[in-house]
């Protein structure tokens, strides 16, 4: 996996990506993911100082989607995009919540990979498909 700026500038390096490996098509990822942390019920508890050390009173979710995109670098064409949304929560106390949360963020896209590939694959046999009646057409 490498990184593709968004942009004019990302296309060129896609492209140059795709030289460099002679590659035809690229299957591009990409992940939007909310993270949120609030509050719950058991936060009363931390009103003494035991509680505020163990007791989950917060709660960390995740929201967003994950996707993968069939790109044609020689034509510069998309062929499809397949998106999943994504959603995860858990309780968890005041410490360390910016590494829970990366945490849960991994969790999640991890998650719904089989099923983004999963989608990928059909939309890929559904594309071949495609390409065979038009081959066919066109005699």
């Amino acid at each position: 996996m490498l990184p593709i700026p968004s942009g004019a500038l990302g296309m060129e390096a896609l492209r140059e990506t795709a030289a460099r490996y002679a590659l035809r098509y690229v299957l591009l990822y990409r992940e939007e993911l909310g993270r949120r942390s609030e509050a719950n019920g058991i936060a009363a508890g931390y009103v003494t100082l035991l509680g505020a050390l163990f007791l989950p009173g917060q709660t960390l979710a995740v929201d967003g989607f994950v996707e993968a995109s069939l790109f044609d670098v020689k034509t510069g064409l998309l062929l499809f995009t397949v998106r999943r949304a994504v959603h995860g929560d858990r309780g968890s106390n005041l410490w360390y919540t910016d590494r829970k949360l990366d945490d849960l963020v991994g969790s999640v896209a991890t998650r719904a990979a089989p099923e983004l590939a999963g989608d990928v694959r059909g939309d890929v046999g559904r594309f071949a498909e495609a390409v065979e009646v038009e081959n066919k057409r066109r005699m």
